[in-house]
């Protein structure tokens, strides 16, 4: 799993972009949990004390890592439960069906 690489950190402070860094892999791995299979779910189930940490995690910016704490705190909830997980895939693939139909309903050539 790519969270499960060390963070550096400069005299105790997470480095700017390792935050973003953190934040987007947060947001791949949400998605690839709601979207993608069940090995993704069961990946993200052995990983989650490297998630969970992340709950706690700061960096000094005008939101102090908010994003990334809710964000990780919103992934350990979702592989809990394999129910809610079903659930997610069929909202997920309802969806994108939805989306799909829309994209060029309006565009002309």
């Amino acid at each position: 799993m790519a969270l499960g690489a060390r963070v550096p950190h400069t005299h105790g402070v997470v480095q700017r972009n390792y935050a973003k860094y953190l934040l987007e892999a947060l947001q791949l791995l949400e998605y690839l949990v709601r979207h993608g299979s069940e090995r993704v779910v069961d990946d993200a189930r052995s990983h989650v004390s490297i998630i969970k940490m992340l709950r706690n995690f700061h960096y000094i910016d005008d939101k102090g890592g908010i994003g990334v704490r809710n964000r990780a705190k919103e992934i350990v909830e979702l592989p809990s439960d394999l129910d809610t997980i079903r659930a997610e895939y069929r909202k997920a693939k309802t969806s994108k069906n939805k989306n799909k139909n829309i994209g060029t309903a309006g565009m002309t050539g």
